[in-house]
């Protein structure tokens, strides 16, 4: 993650903690598999 966060410093969610980066992700991730299954 801190390799990531240097190599996108400008992206959002950069500077998020933990449980929120957690929460996107489930977000991002889930509606993309959401998305697949139907």
């Amino acid at each position: 993650m801190r390799a990531w966060r240097a190599a996108n410093p400008e992206m959002a969610g950069a500077g998020t903690t933990a449980g929120e980066a957690f929460k996107l992700g489930g977000r991002i991730f889930g509606g993309l598999l959401g998305e697949a299954h139907r």
